[in-house]
């Protein structure tokens, strides 16, 4: 192999960018106790931090105070001075109050918590289900399609999509997890977004070089839907960063996107392992870590 080669591997490999994968996180027995804490819808802490193997794991892990439906993602119940696993069915909610909608419940007209069936089941105070809005005296099935202006093509269509104005002057449903890439045919909203730019009618992840006046977010910029890169800043521009050195104690671990710790000799490293979120059987509890608001 030339020497010529063998320095451009060199130097490609010392300058790769940093990124980090938002689908995963550090194994939890790799986290100090704070950055366990972090994580505690898949990691707990005795006297090290230890990965949550169920829901029921989870709730045991959890004191009184926090044993509650709200605090444990109505997974868990106290009862014989413990916590314990629990699945919560709408009809255990007696009262619109407590009719949660983080399962999927709603209060009726007929005065019950049930699960969702069509929005005209609902009065004024109950139609805020995504893809229902209260228009013009009734609960609506919202379709964008219907909406013939910019300012009335504002809703959310159903709990995945929403409505937005494309450049060719139509209403259309765009996805909750939509990126730069799908907003090519909405200038507006990709001119809007600091991760994006758009340029011949194209909209693209913007880099951390493009990154100056307004765009003054130096720290971290995403460039799909599931990963985002490290970017370093000098004091005049703007760069990949080329490693970790300049995250501290207290943004190593959340800058990281849970990908990197920060270790006992003050150095934030990459972990050696990265788990899915999803591979958790708890991930039923588990909120959305990270959610790009692209289109909001």
């Amino acid at each position: 192999m030339s020497k010529f080669l063998l320095l451009f591997i060199f130097i490609l490999a010392t300058t790769q960018a940093i990124t980090f994968d938002l689908t995963r996180h550090c194994a939890c027995e790799e986290l100090n106790e704070s950055e366990c804490h972090r994580l505690y819808q898949v990691c707990k802490w005795t006297t090290t931090c230890e990965t949550i193997l169920s829901i029921a794991s989870f709730c045991s892990s959890l004191q009184e105070s926090s044993c509650t439906k709200l605090e444990s993602y109505y997974q868990c119940v106290w009862e014989n001075k413990a916590c314990v696993e629990k699945t919560y069915t709408c009809d255990d909610f007696k009262t619109n109050p407590e009719c949660t909608h983080e399962l999927d419940c709603w209060w009726n007209k007929s005065g019950k918590c049930a699960s969702f069936t069509s929005c005209v089941d609902y009065d004024e105070s109950n139609c805020n289900r995504s893809g229902c809005e209260y228009i013009s005296g009734a609960c609506t099935q919202i379709t964008c399609s219907s909406f013939q202006s910019d300012q009335d093509c504002k809703y959310m269509d159903s709990q995945h999509s929403f409505c937005r104005w494309t450049d060719d002057n139509k209403c259309q449903p765009l996805s909750t997890t939509a990126t730069c890439t799908d907003l090519s045919s909405y200038k507006f909203k990709c001119e809007d977004n600091f991760a994006c730019k758009y340029e011949s009618n194209q909209c693209s992840f913007r880099t951390c070089a493009e990154i100056i006046g307004k765009y003054n977010n130096c720290r971290t910029l995403p460039i799909s839907g599931t990963e985002k890169i490290l970017c370093s800043w000098d004091g005049t521009t703007c760069a990949d960063a080329e490693d970790a050195s300049e995250l501290t104690e207290s943004n190593c671990f959340e800058w990281s996107a849970y990908n990197y710790r920060w270790t006992s000799d003050n150095k934030c490293e990459a972990c050696d392992t990265l788990v899915s979120f999803g591979n958790s059987t708890s991930a039923a509890i588990i909120p959305v870590f990270f959610a790009i608001a692209f289109i909001t």
